[in-house]
């Protein structure tokens, strides 16, 4: 009996992953404007769940309770499942809908986790920097200039390629090129 159970639990997270993905596809297929809409609506059912109900959930998201209960009910629609049981005084989750809560966590999650990584990476400037200068350039100019820069910027490693002839920024992967 526990084997049946734990088939037809895997059986039925296989099933809401599809239904997930399933989801998204067509949200992606959507007129512009309504790709978003399937995470925004996962985002929207778990800050539902979280807040305890859509009148709390609409003021953290700033959206009216009746648009956020529009919105739930029609995801809830495209995945043709029941995720909440409504009264008026309270909400309870049901089994799919706890299923779906922990894959919108995770989506959640990881969209924040890469949105950190983007702000790390352009909070500091990292990473080879190539540089190309004339000779006399680089004796009078960036003598001084040089070492200030690696020092408010030491992620930054610089490579000099010291030349009078134009260099080609592309096929020599130089990513600034100082001329006079």
């Amino acid at each position: 009996m526990a084997d049946e159970i734990d088939a037809t639990a895997d059986r039925m997270d296989n099933e809401l992953a599809l239904t997930v993905a399933n989801t998204c596809r067509m949200a992606a297929a959507m007129p512009k404007g309504k790709a978003g809409e399937c995470f925004f609506c996962g985002e929207h059912f778990a800050r539902v769940v979280e807040a305890g109900g859509f009148a709390a959930a609409g003021r953290q998201l700033g959206i009216p309770k009746s648009r956020l209960s529009r919105r739930i009910a029609e995801l809830e629609e495209r995945l043709q499942v029941r995720l909440l049981h409504r009264t008026t005084r309270k909400l309870a989750l049901t089994e799919v809908g706890e299923r779906y809560l922990q894959h919108c966590r995770n989506l959640l999650l990881e969209a924040e986790m890469a949105e950190q990584v983007i702000a790390e990476l352009s909070v500091e400037p990292r990473g080879r920097l190539r540089l190309s200068a004339p000779v006399a350039m680089a004796s009078s100019n960036l003598a001084d200039l040089l070492p200030r820069f690696l020092e408010r910027h030491p992620q930054v490693q610089l490579e000099i390629l010291l030349t009078n002839r134009r260099v080609d920024l592309l096929n020599e992967g130089v990513d600034v090129a100082l001329r006079v």
